[in-house]
């Protein structure tokens, strides 16, 4: 029986993964969008050789950056970029408290 699609994409994007902490000899985390007409956006992302702390870190930097890059144009009066830089806002302040500077991201279940 073939995989469906998504779970192609996932099993791509999980050895991805796998062969970029080999070949770097680092931790490493894959994302890939796969838009399909009509269907909407799908998403896969795997990480390899993380704990969930810095998995954590990894979600929590680029969400940090885009609301940054969001505020010029919130601050210029941009309702959709005041409305994106809201929703990030919320998400970065939900990751936030589980970061200390200068601390590295740790924990394992």
């Amino acid at each position: 029986m073939r995989a469906t699609d998504h779970m192609r994409l996932e099993n791509q994007t999980r050895d991805a993964a796998k062969r970029l902490t080999r070949t770097a000899a680092l931790p490493s985390l894959t994302a890939v969008l796969n838009a399909q007409e009509g269907l909407g956006v799908g998403v896969a992302w795997a990480a390899e050789d993380m704990t969930l702390g810095e998995i954590e870190f990894v979600a929590y930097i680029p969400l940090k950056q885009l609301s940054e890059n969001r505020a010029e144009g919130a601050q210029n009066g941009c309702e959709d970029c005041a409305a994106a830089k809201g929703r990030i806002d919320l998400a970065v302040a939900a990751l936030l408290p589980g970061f200390v500077p200068g601390v590295p991201a740790t924990g394992r279940c």
